[in-house]
């Protein structure tokens, strides 16, 4: 059943492809030893479904003078590669 804002609830999507939980196997498995040797490369979770894209080119950079700080990429990112974002397409 859709929350006030039309997104389903947490709680009402357990087990289904809208659940978050089908995001962590990815995650987990890319920062595990198995992919030591995985770098470079984007890879995408939707419902059941893990993706692996190709010909990933950066369309914009953001450069620092030195070792980034957290507080101050926050920032910037806000200013720069976040400004115009999309919606992806799957």
């Amino acid at each position: 059943m859709p929350g006030a804002t039309g997104i389903p609830q947490s709680d009402k999507v357990e087990g289904t492809p809208r659940d978050p939980a089908n995001v962590a196997p990815i995650v987990v498995f890319l920062a595990s030893d198995d992919a030591a040797n995985v770098t470079g490369q984007c890879f995408g979770a939707s419902g059941f479904r893990i993706m692996r894209y190709r010909h990933i080119a950066p369309d914009k950079v953001l450069y620092n003078n030195g070792p980034w700080n957290v507080d101050e990429l926050f920032e910037r990112l806000k200013n720069t590669l976040l400004v115009d974002l999309g919606q992806p397409r799957m």
